[in-house]
């Protein structure tokens, strides 16, 4: 009996140990994708108002906005507030504690924008969005890269010290 209850404890106790870091990167990923083919759809149907995803690396954050006014967030389609992403809140709540380092162009602007056909408006620098958990010395990091002719994205896990 005693052997049984000592189970089933550790049933429910040991998933709180191990190691979640790439299940937790995949979901971020699986955010910011999902949201950068919003945008990209949202061009396309509309090419007159382009859509941008907008990248702040430094508080972890990105917001989808209209080109012309790329500080302010569109209304979130079914819940009607900001359109703004911040890991640890809301639906980013369960990635929280991310690192986000968005490299979108070679001038170290942090807009993704796409053109009327859906691939990117710029076609000089294929960007990459990396997400990361810092653990122990180091970082585990999941990368987004984005073709710059169809605006495809694929996905790699990398690890850097520091």
């Amino acid at each position: 009996m005693v052997v049984s209850i000592i189970a089933m404890v550790a049933v429910i106790v040991l998933p709180m140990f191990t190691d979640n870091t790439r299940l937790r990167l995949q979901a971020a990923a699986a955010i910011v994708s999902s949201d950068i083919e919003l945008a990209q759809v949202m061009t396309m149907a509309q090419p007159d108002e382009p859509i941008i995803v907008r990248f702040d690396n430094n508080a972890a954050q990105y917001w989808l906005a209209h080109l012309d006014s790329p500080n302010t967030p569109i209304a979130h389609p079914q819940t009607g507030e900001p359109y703004l992403v911040e890991f640890g809140t809301g639906r980013a709540r369960t990635v929280g504690s991310v690192v986000l380092n968005a490299r979108l162009s070679l001038g170290g602007n942090n807009d993704l924008r796409f053109a009327p056909h859906g691939g990117l408006h710029d076609f000089s620098f294929a960007p990459n969005i990396n997400i990361g958990v810092p653990r122990g010395g180091q970082v585990q990091w999941i990368r987004i890269r984005i073709d710059s002719n169809t605006g495809s994205m694929s996905e790699d896990f990398f690890t850097s010290s520091g």
